[in-house]
This record gives C-alpha cells, structure tokens and sequence, in this order.
C-alpha cells in the first residue's frame, strides 16, 4: 500500500519492475490515473516479464542480481522541481532510499 499511495501522491503514472537472478528476469507492473479515471484499468495489472527501459539501464552502472526500479512519470504534485531535489527528498515521500 505504500508505494503506490506515496507514489501516486507525487505523479499521475507509477512503474515498477522488480528482478532476481538479473534484470533479464524482471517483471512490470504499473499503475496509471488517467488509465483508472477513463475505467481502462479497474485492478492493478499482473506483473509480466518486460526489459527494463534503455534509458534505465544506461544510466544505472549495475542494477545488480536482484532489485526494483520505481519510475514515477507525469510527476505534477511534486513539492520539488528539480531531479537533484527529488532524490535528495524522494526517501521522505516513499519510505527507502533513492537510487544514488
């Protein structure tokens, strides 16, 4: 319950993947308000196996055997308004640390 609360607090789209046995493993799974307001999406969709996004994967150095990515996109009720605010404040909002 939290992190999708404390994400959708923040952010109109929250994605998850989660891994073990390396990020080839990885399942997704997400949750979309505006996908919830137009009733495409009345359950939080069953993980599927998906890549992690290039994006992601370049700029992490190692993901390493086992983890979890959150994205937050559509961010709008955001108290902070640059990306150095964010992950600097980001463990206040969400309960863990940030990616560094």
């Amino acid at each position: 319950m939290g992190l999708p609360s404390s994400s959708i607090s923040q952010c109109q789209r929250v994605d998850v993947w989660s891994w073990q046995n390396g990020i080839d493993n990885a399942l997704h799974s997400y949750l979309d308000l505006n996908e919830i307001k137009s009733r495409q999406m009345t359950e939080v969709p069953e993980p599927t196996t998906q890549p992690i996004p290039m994006n992601w994967t370049k700029i992490s150095q190692n993901f390493g055997e086992s983890g979890t990515l959150v994205v937050w996109s559509k961010i709008d009720r955001c108290m902070w308004r640059t990306g150095k605010a964010i992950i600097d404040n980001s463990e206040f909002v969400i309960g863990s640390s940030p990616i560094t």
